[in-house]
């Protein structure tokens, strides 16, 4: 599944995503 890494706020995981979500 899908899970999305806690942060501060989207924008941040957007612009630092982890490598599993890297494209």
């Amino acid at each position: 599944g899908n899970s999305v890494p806690e942060f501060p706020s989207k924008l941040d995981w957007l612009n630092s995503p982890p490598l599993k979500f890297s494209k």
